[in-house]
């Protein structure tokens, strides 16, 4: 299968990034509360909370990044008359993560 309109590469790059986003925050999410067992229980007053909120920031983080990421590919892609492969969009998603993962470490110079 593949993908043809500018819109339709958009619309997958959006959607895989918008799932692999929700995957790996969830994922994380789940490593923090288990960071938690064996804590006091006011602890848990408010950590329901945590899912939730990682959701939303990921959520927030795929729409911009997918969506980007999404137009500025398709454009590529239609300027020099190819079709996407729908796979090109569930790699980009991937690539749009470990970016987020990589920005995520603090980088020191060595001057």
């Amino acid at each position: 299968m593949a993908l043809y309109d500018l819109e339709d590469m958009w619309r997958f790059t959006l959607l895989w990034t918008l799932i692999i986003f929700g995957l790996v925050h969830l994922g994380a999410a789940g490593i923090a509360l288990m960071m938690q067992v064996g804590k006091k229980k006011s602890n848990w007053k408010f950590l329901w909370l945590v899912p939730l909120l990682y959701a939303a920031v990921a959520g927030a983080e795929a729409l911009l990044a997918g969506s980007l990421v999404g137009v500025v590919v398709g454009a590529t892609y239609k300027a020099g008359a190819f079709t996407m492969s729908t796979w090109i969009p569930f790699i980009w998603g991937w690539v749009n993560v470990l970016i987020l993962i990589l920005s995520s470490f603090r980088i020191q110079g060595g001057l």
